[in-house]
């Protein structure tokens, strides 16, 4: 299981929407009409600081592709005399007098992130960025419930999974034995996952560091594509029952602690 903890647009400038737990309350993209017509409308945030992501969490797109502009934060590799420079890199000799040792400054100031779009979740990534701001352009009049990104923690699970089906519908019985269907009821899915001694400290530490958000009851982005061999869904958007008072149990020799997941639905 892949689980997004420290959603660091948080704690960006996104508008109120993309941050809001509920799907049902969607950012709106509108174009603006005193700009010449654009293919599509843009919007852009900023992280409070250089944020490292490797997922995308979506809830409630109206569209089924999603591409994100990210700005690069500038890296610095130092190699060794005669190294090829990487792409989108600049090198500048240094070091002593024999020009031993190269300095590459990574140039590349941006990149494109695109993510297919099936259901709500998490959507990994190929690779790890580190981000300054994002950009997202999608059509006039398209919809995003919640817009997530961050570092993926892998919590590996026992092999027997619980899924689930409810209805908080209330159908009625009439004296004569007929079933009312009840209405104003929503319907929902339950995950139950056991992992034992496999919650290592990188974990523990994007959890902490997500808990301003995880404490508020705030859903987690989920991506079960390891378990979707038993499970009928690959993806979801649930709150966890016990979040907002996480117990773990430790193990005996190292730093690993054990916990059972009882996920439920959120929209």
């Amino acid at each position: 299981m892949k689980i997004l903890f420290n959603d660091v647009v948080q704690k960006s400038n996104a508008p109120a929407e993309l941050k809001s737990p509920a799907l049902s309350d969607p950012y709106v993209f509108i174009r603006d009409y005193q700009a010449p017509p654009p293919a599509a409308c843009p919007l852009e945030f900023a992280f409070d600081e250089p944020s490292a992501v490797n997922c995308i969490g979506i809830g409630n797109c109206s569209e089924k592709t999603v591409s994100i502009e990210a700005e690069i934060a500038p890296e610095q590799l130092f190699s060794g005399g005669g190294a090829e420079p990487a792409p989108f890199a600049k090198t500048i000799n240094g070091g002593d007098a024999g020009g031993q040792w190269t300095v590459i400054v990574c140039c590349q100031k941006t990149a494109v992130i695109t993510v297919n779009y099936e259901e709500d979740g998490l959507y990994l990534l190929g690779r790890q960025h580190t981000c300054l701001s994002f950009t997202i352009a999608l059509t006039a009049g398209a919809k995003i419930g919640r817009l997530a990104a961050g570092k993926a923690a892998n919590i590996p699970t026992a092999v027997k999974k619980e899924p689930g089906f409810h209805s908080t519908a209330e159908p009625r019985r009439t004296l004569s034995g007929q079933a009312i269907a009840g209405a104003g009821g929503y319907f929902y899915r339950s995950l139950s996952l056991d992992s034992r001694y496999k919650t290592g400290p990188e974990e523990v530490k994007e959890i902490w560091a997500g808990y301003g958000a995880i404490g508020s009851g705030f859903p987690f982005f989920i991506d079960l594509s390891g378990e979707s061999y038993k499970l009928p869904f690959s993806k979801l958007y649930a709150t966890e029952k016990n979040q907002r008072q996480m117990g773990f149990e430790s193990g005996a020799r190292r730093f690993l602690y054990s916990r059972r997941w009882e996920f439920e639905e959120a929209f």
